[in-house]
């Protein structure tokens, strides 16, 4: 009697898929079967992964290791982090789903405030944003990895434990968003914008909450390249949000459109006003090219326009944050190349940024985007900048050189 061929039978398959009773290929971080589903995939890793909330110890950071994200979205964006991020990451999985219910139950009581301007703005982050998740796997690892980011910077003691969870879900998020952006249609155009504006948040927090960069000092030129790297996946950004606007522009996500000014309203207060007539009369006097001195003076035009002065509260977030999109790409291109008067305009940004201190996800890059720029441009350019100083704090020292993480 012939003897039967061995069979190994697999238990390291997905939870989805070993509920289903279906092979599973064992893909990480998502098997082939979840990604053709859009299903949110999970694996069990051996012992229950309880998070600090609930008295469990982080698991060992080389359990699982989370995928490089170093791919870039094709012909898109690429996340500014990538030299931060390595493979030693753990991807935090466990037996139950209750990590992602802590996450989510983060994000719907108090992560969902932060990322929101006002009443209405409120209830979109706190429900539509769901429910838009619950049919669109990649938006809901979004949220995940934003909650996830926001416990890492309220619970520092955790911060490792909670930036690797997020990790593992922004890499799922970015795996199965790129296939997307190839078919934007009316059913997925709301969770595309959403998507979309959480990397912008994402990009910005990561950074700061990356618990091996605490003990780095960053030079000026890593400061501005790290800045540079999130306005690029911003403008990136605003790419998708274009192709999606005209399905989402009167839709359920109404209240997430405001309507950024481009041209100001007036004045601005006495030093601002006189700093910034000052840095456009060195513009005209001094710069020998003619277009670049129309792009400079077009992007501090705008400064003036998104200026939190001419801003109710509940619009300061996003005036200030569109800064970085709406400039020129003759513009954005002359901060790249580090041209003098492209730099100090920047710096002019840092201190208009750092009224959004007090915001988790930004931090104090607005301190660090003047310092850095002030450092660049040299003693030449002290009086010019002192008032972008001045606004951060820094009246006081003026030797003061960027020597903290970003």
């Amino acid at each position: 009697m012939p003897s039967r061929r061995t069979h190994f039978k697999s238990r390291h398959g997905c939870v989805q898929c070993k509920a289903q009773r279906v092979k599973c290929d064992e893909s990480r971080p998502t098997c082939s079967r979840c990604q053709r589903r859009g299903k949110i995939c999970q694996y069990n890793i051996g012992l229950a992964a309880t998070s600090p909330e609930y008295g469990g110890s982080p698991p060992s950071q080389h359990q699982i290791s989370i995928p490089s994200t170093s791919r870039k979205f094709d012909a898109f964006i690429s996340f500014p982090t990538q030299s931060t991020l390595s493979s030693e990451h753990a991807s935090p999985q466990s037996e139950l789903p209750s990590q992602e219910l802590e996450l989510m139950h983060h994000y719907a009581t108090s992560t969902y405030i932060t990322l929101s301007n006002g009443t209405a703005q409120h209830n979109v982050w706190q429900h539509i944003v769901p429910q838009e998740a619950l049919q669109h796997a990649f938006l809901m690892h979004g949220i995940l990895a934003v909650s996830a980011l926001h416990l890492a910077h309220l619970r520092p003691s955790y911060s490792q434990y909670y930036t690797d969870v997020s990790m593992h879900h922004y890499t799922s998020a970015v795996e199965q968003f790129r296939p997307i952006l190839e078919e934007i249609t009316p059913t997925n155009a709301a969770a595309v914008f959403i998507f979309s504006s959480l990397l912008a948040c994402v990009s910005f927090a990561i950074p700061q909450e990356l618990p091996e960069t605490a003990a780095v000092s960053f030079t000026p030129l890593d400061i501005l390249q790290k800045m540079i790297d999130i306005f690029t996946l911003e403008r990136g950004v605003q790419t998708v949000l274009e192709a999606s606007w005209t399905w989402v522009k009167d839709g359920s996500i109404k209240p997430l459109m405001v309507h950024i000014p481009t041209e100001p309203e007036n004045d601005l207060r006495g030093d601002e006003e006189q700093a910034l007539k000052s840095l456009e009369s060195r513009i005209r006097n001094e710069n020998k090219s003619e277009d670049l001195k129309i792009e400079a003076l077009n992007s501090l035009r705008l400064l003036r326009a998104i200026h939190p002065f001419h801003a109710l509260p509940i619009e300061r977030m996003n005036f200030i944050m569109a800064w970085p999109v709406l400039v020129s790409s003759k513009f954005f291109t002359a901060i790249c190349e580090r041209q003098p008067f492209a730099i100090a305009i920047l710096g002019y940004y840092g201190a208009v940024l750092h009224e959004l201190m007090n915001v988790w996800w930004v931090g104090d890059k607005g301190l660090r985007l003047v310092m850095a720029c002030t450092d660049l441009l040299g003693p030449r350019w002290d009086e010019s900048m002192r008032w972008a100083k001045c606004r951060v704090g820094l009246c006081g020292n003026p030797t003061s050189r960027t020597d903290g993480k970003i």
